[in-house]
C-alpha cells in the first residue's frame, strides 16, 4: 500500500468525484470531531473540505459512507497536504493501512461508478449524479440460457450488461424465433419500461453467463421525484435515445425497401 498520496498513486487507485459528508477527528483529540465534505476518493486516500483546518502531518481517523453497505468507520489516516481555499480548507488525507477487504469495497464500487460512467447515455452525467442511478440499480448475475423477460410481458426495468452477453428474439407468424439483436458488454436495452407500460416487443435471453445491472421503473420514477433536476436530465437522456433507434430503424426500413432486390427499375411500378 502507498505511504502518501502522490502521482503514482492517484494513477494506481481509480477516483471518484462525490460530494457526501465525512466525520474527521484527530487521534490525539477523539473529542473534537469535525465534518467536512468529500471531494474525491480513491482505495489511498480522500480529498475532503472543511471549514476547520487540520496541518499536514495531523493523524486523524475518518468516517463515512459512500453507499448503502459501502460504509467505514474509524478509519486511520494522515493528513498529507492542507492548502486555504475562499472560506474552507482543502485536506488530502492518505490512509495506507486499509485492509484488502475495505480496499476491494472502495475499488468495487468506484469500479460500478465509472463502469456506468463510461457509457454513452451517461456521459453527460456527474459523478454524484451518478452514485445516485447507482444507488437505484441492482446488479445481478444469470446463467447462460436465463429468459430475463417474454414478449408481451408487461415491462418494469431497465437492462445494463456488465459482462457477458444478451440475445433478444421476436416470434415470426409461424411462431418460429428470430435472432434480431445481440447486446453486449457496456451495453443496454429496455429503457422503454422505464417511461411506460407497454408489453414488451420482444424476448431477452442471456446468450452466455452475464453479470447485468437493473434498474426497475419504481425506483427510477422514486428518483425522478426525489431529484427532480436529476430526472429531468435522465428523461431528456431516454427520450433522446429513443428518438435516435426510431431514426435508424426508419433508415433500415427505407434502405430494406428500396434495394435492387425488393424494387426492378425495369419492372413497372
Amino acid at each position: 500500500m502507498p505511504d502518501k498520496w502522490d502521482g503514482t498513486e492517484r494513477r494506481k487507485y481509480p477516483r471518484a468525484k462525490l460530494g457526501l459528508l465525512v466525520e474527521v477527528w484527530p487521534r490525539d483529540a477523539k473529542d473534537k470531531v469535525m465534518q467536512g465534505k468529500m471531494r474525491n476518493i480513491g482505495a489511498g486516500g480522500i480529498a475532503l473540505l472543511s471549514r476547520i483546518n487540520l496541518p499536514a502531518g495531523t493523524l486523524v481517523e475518518l468516517s463515512f459512507q459512500i453507499a448503502e453497505g459501502v460504509s467505514f468507520a474509524n478509519i486511520k489516516g494522515t493528513v498529507v497536504r492542507s492548502e486555504a481555499m475562499e472560506e474552507q480548507h482543502l485536506m488530502i488525507v492518505a490512509y495506507p493501512d486499509l485492509s484488502a477487504e475495505q480496499v476491494d469495497k472502495i475499488d468495487n464500487y468506484i469500479g460500478s461508478l465509472r463502469f456506468l460512467r463510461r457509457l454513452s447515455i451517461f456521459k453527460t452525467l456527474s459523478d454524484e449524479e451518478i452514485r445516485l442511478l447507482l444507488q437505484i440499480s441492482k446488479e445481478e448475475q444469470f446463467p447462460e440460457g436465463k429468459t430475463l423477460f417474454l414478449e408481451g410481458m408487461e415491462g418494469d426495468a431497465f437492462y445494463i450488461v456488465r459482462k457477458g452477453a444478451v440475445k433478444v428474439v421476436k416470434r415470426s407468424k409461424e411462431g418460429k424465433e428470430e435472432p434480431i439483436a445481440m447486446i453486449r458488454e457496456g451495453e443496454f436495452f429496455g429503457e422503454m419500461a422505464l417511461l411506460d407500460d407497454v408489453p414488451r416487443s420482444a424476448t431477452a435471453v442471456t446468450n452466455r453467463p452475464s453479470v447485468i445491472k437493473v434498474i426497475r421503473r419504481a425506483d427510477f420514477l422514486r428518483l425522478l421525484d426525489a431529484d427532480r433536476l436529476l430526472g429531468n436530465k435522465l428523461l431528456w437522456i431516454f427520450i433522446k435515445g429513443l428518438c435516435r433507434k426510431v431514426r435508424d430503424a426508419d433508415r433500415r426500413m427505407a434502405d430494406l425497401f428500396f434495394t435492387d432486390s425488393t424494387i426492378n427499375p425495369a419492372e413497372p411500378l
